[in-house]
C-alpha cells in the first residue's frame, strides 16, 4: 500500500489570470478539482471573467500541478475549446490559452484538464458578452485631431484587450476605459479631403464585423486665427489676450504658450473669440505666442502651399492674418496714485468717500473694464473722467474692525497698494448712536401725543389747507395775468419793423409757379446763384431774376426756326385734342422706366402749357381722376391721393396751387406774414441757446430755456460794405453769440426779400471798428474763448465788451474758408453757449 501510495501523482491545482498590463486591477477566482486524485483542494484563479462571442480573449491561468507539456493540457469554457499557446506555457505553474467562437451569450466555468492528473473547474465563472457602441460624443472634430470623444455602450471592457480604430487605419488613443464608458483621443487626418470617417470599437486584434460597434466622425476644417489683441501686457501678467479668428466651435481646451515664459489656460467664449491670461514676465520684451488648440499646435494651413518665401514675407508685411504665431510684447505694469501722492486718507465711516486716482503714462491702452478698485474688502464704483484720472466711488458705509484700510488697485495679476483709508471718529459714533437712541424715543412719544390728538385737528388743518389752496390759485392767476401782459407785442412795434414802401415781400407769379411745379429744380438754381448775386453789388439787396429754363425767351437759329416754329403748333393742336392727351398720358405712365418724378414734371409742363385754358385743363383732369379712381377701386382706394404718384394727382395739385395764389397774396398772407415775424421778435426778446436752439420766450414747451439767463438788450450800428445801403441799427442782446448777431443784421438788411434769397451768417464776416479806428474780427471760437466744465465757452457780445450804439461793418467773404460751421451742429459735449449739459444732468 505504501508502495502504491508513492506511485500517485501530486494533487492538480491552478490559477486563472489575465493576460494584462494591470493584473491586480481585478479580483482573483479560486477553482478547486472535480475528480481530485486525493481529497486536498487547492486554491486557483482565473482572468478575464467576461470576454467577446467571437473568441481572441487571451485567458491566462495560474496554478499548480497544471502538467509537464502543452501536449498533455486541454482548457475548455463549458463545450466551448481554449486553444493553448504552447510558448506562454510555464509546466506545472501557468498556462494562456485562447477562448474559442460562442454561437451566442452564456456563461459557464472554465475547465483544465491534465493527462493522468484529473480535471480542474473553476468556482468563478467565464462570461461571454456581446458589446454594443450605442453612441459617441463628440461626432465632429478638426482635422488636426486632439478631439477627446466619449463612447456609450455597453461591455466595454471585456476581454484582454480593446481598440478604436479610425477608419481602420488609425487608432483612437484610449485615455480611459470602463464598462460603458471609453475616451480616446482622435488621430489627425493628412489628406484635406477627408470628411466623414468610421470608428469601430475592435476586440481582442478581431476587424470590426458588426454596425453596433461601430458609429461615423465627421472631420471639420481647422480652426483660423486671424490676430491677437492687444498685442502688448503687464509683466504682471493676468491681462486678457482676445484670439480673433473663426470655427472655435469645435475646440475643447485651448493653451496660450508664450515663448521662452511659460504658457496659460484659455477660455473659448464664442466661435470667433477665445480669452487668455497673459503670463508674468520677468522683464520687458517682445517675444511670440504660439497656441494648442485640442492638445495640438496651431499651425497656418496657408504655410503649406507652394508660394515662394518672398511672397509669403511681402503677406506678412501686408498683414496676412494667416500665421503661425503672433508678437506680445510685455512691458512695465502701470503705475497709479492719488490725485496729491498722499499715503494716508482720512475718511469718517457714515460719510461718502471719494478717491481721485491718476495713472502714470503707459502705452497699454487700458480700457476701463479692466481697472478693479478695493478699499480694504468693499469694491469701488469706477468713473472715467480721462485716460489719465478716474474717480473711485463708495456711497455705501464702511465698517471694520481695522482702524485702516488699504486701497488697492488691480490690473489682471498687477496689484498695487497706493494709500491706506484711516478710519476715524469710533468715539463720535458711539456718542452719536445714543443721542439717536434718545431722539427715536422721543420722537415715539411725540408719536404717540400726535395720533391721540390727530383727530381733533384734522378738520382744522383741512380747512386752513383749502383756504391756503385758493389764495394760491389767486396767486398764479395774478402772476398768469401780469406775464401775459408783459409778453404781449405791439402791432406798432412789429410794423414799424417792415419797410411800408416796399410792402410784405410776395413772391411774384412767376416765382410762385416756379417754386411750386418744379420745387427740386428751382432749389438748384437757387443754390448756385445766390452767393453771386450779391458780390459787388453796389444797387443793395434786390429779388433774383428769374433762371428757370421755361421762363427764359427760347432762342432757335434762323435756320432751324420755322421747322420748330411748325412743329410747336401742330404739337399744340394735339395737346387741344382731348382724346390724344388722355390716351398720351396713360400711354406715357405705363412705361416701366417713368419714374414718380418724370410724372410730376409732365404734369407741371401741361400745367404750362394749358394755362390759358384752365377750363380745358380741368375737363382733362376730371377724366384722368375718373380714370385714377377707377383704377384705384380694385387695389386700395384708401391710398389714393395721400401721394403725388401719378400724374393726375400732380396736375391737382399745380390746379389748387393756381387757384390759392389770388387768396393767399390778398387775404391770408399777410396775417400770417405778421404772425411769424411777431413770434420771431417775441423769442428775439429773450436769451437763445446757440447751440441747444431753446428760447427763453418760446410756444414749444420742450424748446423752452428754463434756466433763469439774463438778457440785456442794446443797440449796435451795422454797416454792410458792398450792399449800396447806410448803416442800419440792430438790436441785440449782450448774451448772443456772433452767429446769432450775424443773423439778425442780415434779417434787417434784407427782410423785404424771400428768405431763401438771403446769405447765410457762415457766409459774411463781422468787424468791429473801435473809437481809435482799430477793427477787430469777431468770431464765435478764437484764442480768446473761455473754458468753462472742460467745454469752450462760445463767444458773446459780452465777452468782446462790445458798447451800446458800437459801429460794426460786415462783409461778404471772397472764397470758401474752413470755417466753424453751423454753431447748432456742435458738440454739445465739447462747447457750451448758456447752459452746459453737465449742468442739466446735475439737475
Amino acid at each position: 500500500m505504501a508502495t502504491a501510495e508513492a506511485k500517485v501523482s501530486p494533487p492538480l491545482s491552478f490559477l486563472l489570470l489575465p493576460l494584462s498590463p494591470n493584473p491586480g486591477r481585478q479580483k482573483a477566482s479560486t477553482l478547486h478539482l472535480s475528480e481530485p486524485l486525493n481529497n486536498k483542494r487547492n486554491g486557483s484563479e482565473i482572468f478575464p471573467l467576461r470576454g467577446p462571442v467571437e473568441g481572441g480573449t487571451l485567458l491566462t491561468v495560474q496554478g499548480r500541478n497544471l502538467g509537464r507539456r502543452a501536449e498533455a493540457v486541454k482548457v475548455s469554457i463549458g463545450d466551448v475549446p481554449c486553444s493553448l499557446l504552447p510558448d506562454r506555457y510555464t509546466v506545472s505553474l501557468e498556462l494562456v490559452c485562447i477562448t474559442g467562437w460562442s454561437a451566442d451569450e452564456k456563461t459557464d466555468i472554465v475547465q483544465v484538464d491534465v493527462e493522468q492528473s484529473g480535471t480542474g473547474t473553476s468556482k468563478e465563472s467565464f462570461s461571454y458578452l456581446l458589446p454594443k457602441l450605442l453612441y459617441m460624443e463628440p461626432n465632429k472634430g478638426y482635422h488636426a485631431g486632439g478631439t477627446k470623444v466619449t463612447i456609450t455602450g455597453e461591455h466595454l471592457d471585456i476581454g484582454s484587450q480593446v481598440r478604436v480604430m479610425v477608419n481602420s487605419t488609425h487608432e483612437c488613443v484610449i485615455t480611459e476605459k470602463t464598462d460603458n464608458v471609453i475616451e480616446c483621443t482622435m488621430p489627425a487626418v493628412t489628406q484635406a479631403h477627408v470628411s466623414s470617417v468610421s470608428v469601430c470599437v475592435e476586440f481582442e486584434n478581431l476587424p470590426c464585423q458588426r454596425d453596433d460597434l461601430s458609429t461615423t466622425y465627421t472631420y471639420k476644417k481647422n480652426p483660423t486665427i486671424f490676430f491677437i489683441e492687444p498685442t502688448k501686457s503687464y509683466l504682471s501678467g493676468g491681462r486678457t489676450i482676445t484670439v480673433t479668428g473663426q470655427g472655435f466651435d469645435l475646440v475643447q481646451s485651448a493653451v496660450m504658450q508664450v515663448e521662452g515664459i511659460g504658457q496659460t489656460m484659455c477660455s473659448v467664449i464664442s466661435n470667433s473669440t477665445i480669452h487668455c491670461p497673459s503670463h508674468s514676465s520677468s522683464e520687458s520684451q517682445q517675444t511670440s505666442v504660439r497656441f494648442f488648440l485640442n492638445g495640438v499646435l496651431y499651425t497656418d494651413e496657408s504655410s503649406s502651399s507652394s508660394d515662394s518665401e518672398e511672397e509669403e514675407d511681402e503677406e506678412g508685411e501686408d498683414g496676412d492674418p494667416n500665421k503661425d504665431h503672433f508678437l506680445l510684447e510685455y512691458v512695465e505694469d502701470p503705475q497709479f496714485f492719488t490725485a496729491n501722492k498722499e499715503k494716508l486718507i482720512k475718511h469718517h465711516p457714515g460719510e461718502p468717500l471719494t478717491l481721485i486716482i491718476n495713472k502714470g503714462p503707459s502705452d497699454l491702452d487700458l480700457v476701463p473694464e479692466e481697472y478693479s478698485v478695493m478699499i480694504g474688502s468693499y469694491p469701488c464704483n469706477i468713473s472715467f473722467h480721462n485716460d489719465q484720472l478716474f474717480h473711485c466711488t463708495i456711497n455705501g458705509l464702511l465698517g471694520s474692525s481695522e482702524r485702516e484700510l488699504p486701497v488697492t488697485v488691480q490690473v489682471g495679476n498687477f496689484r498695487h497698494i497706493i494709500a491706506k483709508v484711516q478710519l476715524g471718529g469710533s468715539e463720535l459714533a458711539i456718542v452719536v448712536s445714543i443721542v439717536v437712541c434718545c431722539v427715536l424715543l422721543l420722537l415715539c412719544t411725540v408719536a404717540l401725543v400726535v395720533y391721540c390728538t390727530k383727530s381733533r385737528r384734522a378738520e382744522r388743518y383741512w380747512q386752513k389747507t383749502l383756504l391756503q389752496m385758493e389764495e394760491m390759485e389767486s396767486q398764479i392767476r395774478e402772476e398768469i395775468r401780469k406775464g401775459f401782459a408783459e409778453l404781449q407785442t405791439d402791432m406798432t412795434d412789429l410794423t414799424k419793423e417792415l419797410n411800408r414802401s416796399q410792402g410784405i415781400p410776395f413772391l411774384e407769379y412767376k416765382q410762385f409757379v416756379t417754386r411750386t411745379f418744379f420745387p427740386k429744380m428751382c432749389s438748384d438754381y437757387e443754390k448756385s446763384l445766390v452767393l453771386h448775386a450779391y458780390e459787388n453789388d453796389g444797387m443793395g439787396p434786390r429779388a433774383l431774376p428769374e433762371t428757370h429754363p421755361l421762363l427764359q425767351d427760347w432762342q432757335a437759329t434762323n435756320t432751324t426756326k420755322p421747322n420748330v416754329e411748325e412743329g410747336i403748333t401742330l404739337f399744340s393742336t394735339l395737346l387741344n385734342n382731348k382724346h390724344f392727351l388722355v390716351t398720351f398720358v396713360h400711354a406715357l405712365e405705363q412705361q416701366k422706366d417713368f419714374a414718380v418724378r418724370d410724372r410730376c414734371s409732365l404734369a407741371s409742363l401741361l400745367t404750362i402749357a394749358l394755362h390759358g385754358k384752365l377750363e380745358y385743363y380741368t375737363s382733362i383732369m376730371k377724366d384722368l381722376l375718373v380714370d385714377l379712381i377707377d383704377a384705384s377701386a380694385s387695389k386700395n382706394p384708401k391710398l389714393m391721393l395721400r401721394r403725388t404718384e401719378s400724374v393726375v394727382e400732380k396736375m391737382l395739385t399745380n390746379w389748387m396751387s393756381i387757384c390759392m395764389y389770388s387768396y393767399l397774396k390778398e387775404t391770408v398772407g399777410e396775417p400770417f406774414f405778421l404772425l411769424l415775424c411777431a413770434i420771431k421778435q417775441q423769442i428775439n426778446k429773450g436769451s437763445i441757446d446757440a447751440i441747444t436752439g431753446k428760447a427763453r420766450y418760446t410756444l414749444n414747451e420742450e424748446w423752452l430755456l428754463r434756466e433763469n439767463v439774463e438778457a440785456r438788450p442794446q443797440n449796435i450800428n451795422v454797416s454792410f460794405q458792398g450792399c449800396g445801403m447806410d448803416s442800419l441799427s440792430v438790436r441785440v442782446m449782450h448774451t448772443d453769440t456772433i452767429c446769432q448777431v450775424k443773423e439778425k443784421t442780415i434779417e434787417a438788411f434784407y427782410k423785404n426779400l424771400p428768405f431763401s434769397q438771403w446769405p447765410r451768417a457762415e457766409d459774411v464776416d463781422l468787424e468791429w471798428l473801435d473809437s481809435g479806428g482799430n477793427s477787430k474780427l469777431l468770431q464765435d471760437l478764437d484764442n480768446s474763448s473761455v473754458m468753462e466744465d472742460g467745454r469752450k465757452k462760445l463767444n458773446t457780445v459780452f465777452h468782446y465788451q462790445i458798447p451800446e450804439g458800437a459801429s460794426l461793418a460786415m462783409s461778404l467773404k471772397d472764397k470758401k474758408e474752413n470755417t466753424l460751421g453751423r454753431v447748432k451742429d456742435l458738440d454739445t459735449e465739447k462747447y457750451v453757449h448758456l447752459v452746459s449739459t453737465l449742468q442739466k444732468l446735475l439737475q
